[in-house]
């Protein structure tokens, strides 16, 4: 009986643990898409300059 209360003590945590770091995933999120969509937007943009400088050299 012990174990057993144990064992449910450790699951319970975990699962505290574990919603903790997918809260603070769903905060931080957000910015991270942000930054990431930025990051592809400027990436794109930055082939558009290459294949432009490419068609002029050619």
């Amino acid at each position: 009986m012990k174990l057993l209360l144990v064992l449910v003590g450790i699951l319970f945590i975990l699962i505290c643990i574990w919603l903790f770091i997918v809260f603070i995933g769903w905060c931080l999120l957000p910015f991270t898409l942000k930054k990431q969509l930025e990051n592809i937007s400027e990436a794109i943009e930055n082939l558009k300059e290459d294949k432009q400088n490419d068609t002029t050299r050619s």
